[in-house]
């Protein structure tokens, strides 16, 4: 049954899809100027995304920073193409606009996947339509649609691949397609390469480890790989340089190798990086550190010292106080100042360095109630944030009562993605997790479809 004549036989879906595109279409038009205070279409990732493009579009050179010799390996170029096929077709001045309207477009066909997927987990009409719906009304997923930058591109990807790797027929077109479309999102969001483990784990529950085990998720992986060597061949053949992903500094002269290694110290104890840097780059030393990180008067002046070193003459924090780096002379010695504190920490205080932060991160996950700390949060948003974490509970109530093996993948991957950006990464965005979020959203549905089955059975009954 083609995708039109599914939506129109359910005249539920289509209602929710025209309210749903209806919904970010507006936010794109007018919404986005009240939450942003502007047309929402830019942050600060986006002009890495946009320039690495128009640089190779226009100078045959792919980078977002010609002088900044990282910034050739900055930005995986799906994003970036995705931005410059509007770019073509709608010119410069209008493709901002252009791509948040094609996003708004194809976050709309991703409330269809929800639905889908729903089916084919809980194969109860009402249980997929409150999925949908959920995914339809979710503000964490339309507040990105006009930004230009890969949020809503990958969750879109990473909803796909979901439904197309739950679909029962398996063949070698679908593996091919599977790692096709893994890959895709690779280049979209690096982290997302994990989707092939969830491609592995898929076959192995159905087959266990047989020889179809092994020729499906053995196809799919080779063609997850063979998409992926293209970014490293060019990297190593155009540049010399064996670089698999990206370098720690993503190519931004404010995220050098000192900013970097303070980053990470500052994350042994704190969730808050910016924070503090922003103390570091305004010269305020230690005072407004926590005391527990200094046993004697010693350390702190030493902490000190390296601070106002890294203000002098640190690429990275003189980027951050906007102050030129002509004469950067000491970047990498105080890099390696920081790493020297950094372990010292993790040596000191070992339960804390792998507990603290990670937990403060997990419970930010599932009890936000605000914007960040430097961004006032209203009465709404606090609401919003209220029901979010209902509607986690809801979820993992929902995932707990209608298991089956099929749902595994998708756990996989959410599990994945919370333990890695907690406890690896320790930088939580809550953007870094939208995927996961909006996949673990989907269990929500067997719950609420059961109280609007109830509700809608008992309305009909004293009619």
């Amino acid at each position: 049954m083609s995708l039109f004549r599914v939506i129109f036989k359910q005249k539920a879906l289509l209602v929710i899809l025209i309210a749903g595109l209806v919904l970010r279409l507006a936010f794109v038009f007018w919404g986005a100027k009240i939450y942003y205070g502007h047309d929402g279409h830019v942050n600060g990732d986006t002009f890495s995304y946009t320039q690495s493009f128009i640089n190779w579009h226009e100078k045959g050179e792919y980078t977002f920073d010609l002088k900044n010799d990282d910034a050739h390996f900055g930005r995986l170029p799906g994003y970036p193409a995705f931005y410059g096929i509007h770019y073509v077709l709608f010119s410069e001045q209008n493709a901002n606009a252009a791509l948040s309207i094609t996003q708004a477009i194809l976050d709309t066909l991703s409330i269809f996947l929800i639905y889908q997927i729903g089916l084919l987990l809980f194969r109860k009409e009402i249980f997929a339509l409150a999925s949908a719906i959920v995914y339809a009304f979710n503000p964490f997923v339309i507040v990105w649609i006009p930004v230009v930058g890969s949020e809503s591109l990958a969750t879109f990807i990473t909803i796909l691949f979901f439904y197309l790797l739950l679909i029962k027929k398996n063949n070698h077109s679908k593996d091919i397609l599977l790692g096709g479309v893994a890959a895709m999102a690779f280049y979209v969001r690096p982290y997302l390469g994990i989707l092939t483990v969830s491609i592995v784990l898929y076959y192995f529950l159905g087959a266990g480890i047989t020889k179809s085990f092994f020729r499906h998720a053995l196809l799919a992986a080779v063609t997850f790989l063979i998409c992926y060597s293209a970014w490293p061949l060019r990297n190593y053949f155009n540049y010399n340089r064996v670089e698999l992903l990206m370098p720690s500094t993503t190519g931004y002269d404010r995220y050098s190798a000192d900013i970097v290694a303070a980053r990470a110290w500052i994350y042994c104890w704190s969730p808050d990086a910016d924070f503090y840097l922003d103390e570091i780059a305004q010269g305020r030393g230690s005072q407004n550190f926590p005391k527990e990180l200094f046993s004697t008067s010693n350390e702190i002046s030493t902490t000190d010292s390296l601070m106002h070193m890294a203000m002098q003459c640190g690429k990275g924090f003189r980027t951050w106080q906007y102050k030129t780096t002509d004469t950067v002379l000491c970047t990498d010695e105080v890099a390696n100042k920081f790493n020297t504190l950094r372990q010292q920490y993790k040596n000191n205080f070992p339960i804390r360095y792998h507990f603290s932060v990670p937990l403060q991160n997990l419970k930010k996950f599932f009890f936000k109630s605000s914007l960040t700390t430097h961004r006032s949060s209203s009465a709404m948003t606090k609401v919003l944030f209220g029901l979010r974490t209902v509607l986690i509970a809801v979820s993992l109530l929902g995932l707990i009562l209608f298991w089956r093996k099929e749902i595994a993948p998708i756990i996989f991957f959410v599990a994945f993605m919370l333990l890695f950006i907690c406890f690896y990464v320790r930088q939580l965005e809550m953007r870094y997790l939208l995927q996961a979020e909006v996949l673990l959203f989907i269990f929500s549905g067997p719950c609420i479809g059961f109280v609007l089955q109830k509700v809608f059975a008992e309305t009909s009954h004293a009619e």
